[in-house]
């Protein structure tokens, strides 16, 4: 009976730290395991989405790239995966501003309050400064992937050693996915809006623009603040430039 019950409590430990690995994929390890780390929590529509990613990774390239996904912040906090990925035991990660800032601390200035005003403003500046951004990542060894939901970022000395072919099919089946991903996300938002009024509560509107001022004068000191701290003037004024919007 001991035998028994300790060979049941091995099992389940094992089961246990089976949990604290990659995802597992049948087939054999690809040649190139890219080990991607998020604090998304497993099952969250992000990690739902870069498991697709790593299904049609392995499957475009033969077996041979993959995603080895590290999700729920088992590989540490967004500053724990930053140093890894220095030292190359990660190779790829998704950040929000905190660890995207640490890197390059002017890529900030697109958080800045009530610098957006819709989705498609959103859109329209990350489309007009990823490359920008993307030159200036690169100076200091990344790579990204994407920068709209989050940002993906690769270790540029590891994404210089893979093949054109899987080079271009990572960053195209990121792009997609992460855009597919974007539209759901914004999908579940206005659902979520018509559960709660279906529901008897009361959605308070967004105020006018002529009330809205109070905000747009809180973005202004807030930008003039940082100007020069964070972000370069220039940078600044190109944003405004690319919303249309007089500089303040």
């Amino acid at each position: 009976m001991k035998k028994i019950i300790y060979i049941m409590v091995l099992l389940m430990g094992l089961g246990y730290l089976s949990g604290l690995h990659p995802s597992a994929y049948a087939g054999k390890k690809p040649q190139y395991l890219i080990k991607f780390a998020t604090v998304a929590p497993d099952g969250s529509a992000w990690v739902k989405q870069i498991r697709l990613v790593d299904k049609e990774l392995r499957e475009k390239s033969g077996g041979r790239m993959g995603l080895g996904i590290y999700a729920g912040g088992i590989a540490g906090d967004e500053l724990d995966v930053l140093k890894k990925m220095r030292v190359g035991q990660l190779q790829c990660a998704a950040f929000s501003g905190v660890g995207f800032g640490k890197i390059l601390p002017m890529v900030r200035v697109l958080d800045l309050p009530y610098l957006f005003r819709n989705d498609q403003e959103v859109d329209r500046v990350h489309r007009a400064l990823f490359d920008y951004f993307a030159e200036a990542f690169q100076k200091k060894g990344f790579l990204p992937l994407v920068h709209s939901t989050g940002a993906i970022l690769i270790s540029s000395r590891y994404f210089k050693k893979l093949p054109p072919d899987l080079a271009t099919l990572l960053q195209n089946t990121m792009k997609t996915a992460m855009a597919d991903l974007t539209t759901t996300l914004r999908h579940q938002r206005e659902d979520a809006i018509q559960v709660i009024r279906d529901s008897g509560i009361t959605v308070i509107p967004a105020p006018s623009e002529a009330a809205r001022k109070p905000f747009y004068d809180t973005h202004t000191k807030v930008a003039r603040k940082l100007t020069g701290k964070i972000y370069p003037e220039a940078l600044l004024l190109r944003v405004y430039e690319i919303l249309k919007r007089p500089g303040s």
